[in-house]
């Protein structure tokens, strides 16, 4: 699971040119863009969000 967590955090870096603990901070307090947002969606594989009303 690390490894896992490790992983993406790398991808996420390489996108957003934060530091691993930069991106774990901002996850932690849940003040972060929609841009990020969207950006943790397309790392985990997310390829469809469906927005109902």
């Amino acid at each position: 699971m690390a490894g896992h967590h490790q992983s993406n955090s790398g991808k996420l870096r390489h996108g957003a040119h934060d530091t691993e603990r930069n991106l774990a901070n901002k996850i932690s307090r849940g003040s972060f863009t929609a841009a990020f947002f969207m950006m943790c969606l397309d790392v985990i594989g997310v390829r469809q969000v469906s927005l109902e009303t």
